[in-house]
């Protein structure tokens, strides 16, 4: 004798949240579209009480795609390749790649994670001083000496930025790397970076240095920079610090 299926819509909410409890985060967005009921409960603070209590709770990572302006909420991965801690992350040619213990990468249309082994440690790289302009990242690197450096996750190659010998002596030194910021500025990369001001008479105050740099890769291990500008932009004072820089362009 077969049982009859059950009509989950005509199970109290007290119930039909504990089924609920037992699915998926990844399943939710779907199932808030089965009805308004559903919509309701999958939004309610209460479902995730009760996954918490009964040992449900998982971390979940939101990805947003700029075609469809749809939020897509992703597994996060497993614990037995994500690592301890994650601290930067990009995308890269449709990929999400995220920078900790461990490099990751998380491709869309599979819709799985895999581990890179990238030769670059980028979780020492602090937050905005890194940007990617054709697929190639660019990134400032100064653990040991100041220097522009890049890598092709593609094929899996890095090296300096040559022919930028006259502006690095102008960034900042070891330590005080978070304030040096990258950014792709129409294929170009942009840098920008602090440098105190202390005269004789008056307060101390900061400038904010930009410049401008064209790439030309000559071959698959050697991408060479051209200063096409490079100036004081901003005078501040010495209290202020630069937070997030980004790239707009205006067409008129």
């Amino acid at each position: 004798m077969m049982n009859s299926p059950v009509d989950l819509s005509s199970l109290p909410d007290d119930l039909l949240l504990n089924c609920l409890a037992r699915v998926s985060r990844l399943y939710y967005p779907i199932l808030s579209l089965v009805s308004k009921r559903f919509s309701s409960l999958v939004a309610s603070p209460e479902l995730y009480k009760i996954r918490k209590l009964l040992g449900q709770t998982e971390s979940c990572l939101y990805v947003f795609d700029p075609k469809t302006q749809i939020w897509e909420c992703v597994a996060s991965p497993s614990t037995g390749i994500r690592g301890r801690f994650g601290l930067n992350s990009l995308a890269i040619d449709g990929k999400l790649y995220l920078f900790g213990d461990k490099n990751l990468v998380y491709k869309p249309k599979e819709k799985t994670w895999d581990v890179v082994g990238f030769e670059i440690n980028f979780h020492w790289i602090p937050h905005d001083s890194f940007c990617v302009i054709d697929k190639v990242i660019i990134y400032y690197y100064n653990r040991h000496s100041r220097l522009l450096e890049w890598y092709d996750p593609e094929g899996s190659s890095w090296g300096i930025l040559n022919g930028l010998e006259e502006l690095l002596p102008k960034l900042p030194r070891v330590l005080v790397s978070r304030h040096v910021r990258l950014v792709d500025y129409g294929g170009k990369v942009a840098i920008f970076w602090e440098k105190e001001v202390r005269p004789l008479i008056g307060y101390n105050k900061i400038t904010i240095w930009c410049a401008e740099i064209a790439l030309e890769r000559r071959n698959a291990q050697e991408i060479y920079g051209k200063i096409e500008w490079c100036n004081v932009v901003l005078t501040l004072p010495s209290s202020c610090s630069i937070d997030e820089l980004n790239a707009v362009s205006i067409i008129v």
